[in-house]
């Protein structure tokens, strides 16, 4: 009878709802504990967190940035590369033209250096143009220069210094007629049959590398020749 009345009596305040100014009996606990569950999940980073993130992204950053500027640096040398080898190739080529068609070598200037100096005389009597091809040791370059204009530049970054001649003259007999001095310079043009050329380039961040071309003289007649 008595556990009858209670549970009457329960049910009856659990319809009419707390009395004024009172409180559901264990009813507004649970809000309290899921707002300060929420809280507890939303409250961010702390310093010594933000701390740690921010030095792995700095570790990270630092190992990409490396590794970009050895890419970087390694396509640069190699488009460097390139550049040299094809400008050499380029120069040696027409350079090649030049010395095959000249009638036959002009005589070297007084005070040139047959070595690093070569000069020809192109074209057909009445349009012929002198051209002249010259190394400039200090600034490591070989230009061309027809007649009185301005010397062009054909190939850069020349490392032959004074060890290696850019131009070595042959006679018929395949001596070289300038080491040892065979024949004086002003005798080059009627004792020369072949001119070899050697040049070596050091393009930026790469091994230094040459290339050496033996060019026949087209308009020499080897059986007039007494000399070398």
């Amino acid at each position: 009878m008595l556990s009858t009345m209670l549970r009457r009596v329960a049910l009856h305040r659990a319809r009419s709802g707390p009395a004024p100014g009172g409180h559901r009996c264990g009813g507004d606990h649970a809000p309290q504990t899921d707002r300060g569950a929420r809280g507890s999940d939303e409250r961010g980073l702390t310093l010594v967190e933000l701390a740690v993130a921010s030095a792995a992204m700095l570790v990270v950053l630092g190992t990409f940035t490396g590794i970009m500027s050895v890419f970087l640096r390694t396509s640069t040398d190699a488009v460097n590369s390139e550049n040299a080898a094809t400008q050499l190739r380029l120069g040696i080529l027409e350079l090649e033209r030049d010395v095959q068609a000249a009638n036959p070598l002009d005589a070297p200037p007084p005070g040139a250096n047959p070595a690093d100096q070569l000069t020809v005389t192109l074209g057909p009597s009445g349009h012929q143009q002198q051209v002249t091809w010259a190394l400039d040791p200090t600034a490591g370059t070989l230009s061309r220069q027809v007649g009185s204009a301005t010397p062009v530049v054909e190939i850069a970054g020349i490392t032959n210094g004074t060890s290696l001649p850019v131009f070595s003259y042959y006679g018929q007999s395949g001596a070289n007629l300038l080491d040892p001095q065979i024949v004086s310079p002003s005798q080059l043009p009627s004792c020369t049959v072949r001119v070899q050329v050697s040049i070596g380039v050091l393009a930026p961040g790469r091994v230094p590398f040459s290339e050496t071309v033996n060019i026949e003289l087209a308009n020499q007649r080897p059986g007039a020749l007494t000399c070398g």
